[in-house]
């Protein structure tokens, strides 16, 4: 099984609606996506810093429940 990780630019543009990658992540089983702690705090970090702060963590939320987390620490720069 192939698994990605979804950086937060890809993240982004999903959330934005950009079509290429809404395509390509709705291809995709919610197990075979994984995006890592750091991705996590950089969008929760944007929807925060947003003008629309509740309607933005609401719809991260959704986008990023289904999907696994991964812990990203020194161990995992290194490999």
């Amino acid at each position: 099984m192939t698994r990605y990780s979804l950086d937060t630019n890809i993240c982004i543009g999903f959330l934005n609606g950009d079509p290429s990658i809404v395509a390509a992540l709705q291809a995709l089983e919610p197990e075979d996506a994984v995006v890592c702690s750091i991705v996590r705090a950089e969008l929760y970090f944007r929807a925060r810093s947003s003008a629309r702060v509740e309607r933005n963590i609401k719809s991260l939320s959704s986008f990023l429940a289904p999907l696994q987390s991964a812990d990203f620490d020194e161990e995992s720069a290194i490999e």
